[in-house]
């Protein structure tokens, strides 16, 4: 939606990954749930009566069969404070209070995943959510450092290539979705979708329609964004979006680290032009550099051993070479022990 994009500060931040396609981010708490959908408005179900698809929060009591809008889309103001940014919307329910209607704060900070939107309070008929997310990253916070399937560790500076990812590709089916994607190369194999997929990056098939979206090829290239424990890569495309004029499709996928051996690939959903695909590896654990890096550092040690002990080898078996060394060991101790002598008397 062309209302998630703004300049501020002469920077232009775009929040259309946030807009959910289908559903909406959901906070549960005990007694009430909150349904978010910046940009695009909340979806409404049977649960929603007191929303509409204009609303941009909605909250839903449980111990009540009510719904309570909590701003409406149109009225969004955006700020600037200290590198957040923080999405105001008024015009909600006035049934909470007597002389003001219901209004949403929500405060973004820069994140390294799409994130999730987190409950701060409520005072005032004013609900604030707190958001840690890419999207309210400017280039000097987020830096690209790759735009391969390799990148430095941006704390270690150890190399981490995705490639060694022993799967080609992952299949994750979760209805109605069956999603197929490949992390640096492209899909392979007819068995996909009957070729719909093959030589593209990303593929999804909606399962209601039997509908195929595939995008993305080996020229189109990505974007990695990396922190210390996990990275974020941004699959490009030229296909373009149905939703959008200007915007291609592309899909973002979340590495996260996992000690476990084997890797897990998880759908996180459809937002505006974009899919959201996860996957758990220890290929982006810093600590699983490290360990191969004190395997390499324990070989150096035992290949150091070998030699200094040939070398020890080469000397005793030659009695006179052996003196010689011997003789040497000594003098060398012997000044040492001259030297901290007139050290000590000088003290």
């Amino acid at each position: 939606p062309k209302e998630c994009v703004f300049k501020l500060n002469g920077v232009i931040y775009d929040f259309a990954p946030l807009a959910r396609r289908e559903d909406n981010w959901v906070v549960e708490q005990v007694d009430r749930t909150f349904s978010i959908n910046p940009c695009r408005g909340v979806h409404v179900d049977s649960k929603m009566a007191g929303c509409t698809e204009n609303s941009i929060a909605c909250m839903s009591e449980k111990s009540v069969l009510g719904s309570l809008s909590l701003g409406l889309i149109e009225t969004r103001l955006q700020t600037l404070i200290s590198s957040n940014i923080t999405l105001s919307y008024n015009g909600g329910s006035d049934q909470m209070c007597t002389d003001r209607s219901a209004k949403t704060e929500i405060q973004f900070s820069c994140g390294n995943s799409l994130g999730t939107p987190v409950f701060v309070d409520d005072s005032d008929c004013t609900f604030k959510f707190s958001w840690s997310s890419f999207v309210a990253c400017n280039a000097s916070t987020r830096p690209v450092v790759s735009k391969t399937c390799k990148y430095p560790n941006p704390l270690t500076k150890n190399l981490i290539d995705l490639e060694r990812i022993k799967t080609p590709y992952y299949s994750v089916d979760t209805t109605p979705y069956s999603v197929h994607f490949a992390r640096c190369g492209h899909l392979l194999g007819d068995e996909l979708e009957g070729k719909r997929c093959s030589g593209k990056k990303v593929c999804v098939k909606d399962q209601r329609n039997n509908k195929v979206l595939s995008f993305g090829t080996s020229e189109d290239g990505v974007e990695v964004f990396a922190r210390e424990d996990s990275a974020e890569q941004i699959i490009k495309s030229t296909s373009r979006c149905e939703d959008s004029d200007s915007k291609t499709w592309q899909a973002i996928v979340e590495y996260t680290c996992s000690e476990d051996a084997e890797e897990t690939a998880y759908f996180r959903g459809m937002s505006h032009c974009h899919v959201l695909l996860g996957v758990s590896t220890p290929l982006v654990c810093s600590s699983y550099k490290s360990k191969h890096m004190r395997f390499l550092f324990a070989i150096i040690l035992l290949l150091g051993a070998v030699f200094l002990g040939l070398i020890l080898f080469y000397i005793c078996i030659n009695p006179n070479r052996r003196d010689k060394v011997f003789r040497k060991i000594r003098s060398i101790l012997l000044f040492a022990e001259q030297e901290l002598n007139q050290w000590l008397i000088k003290g």
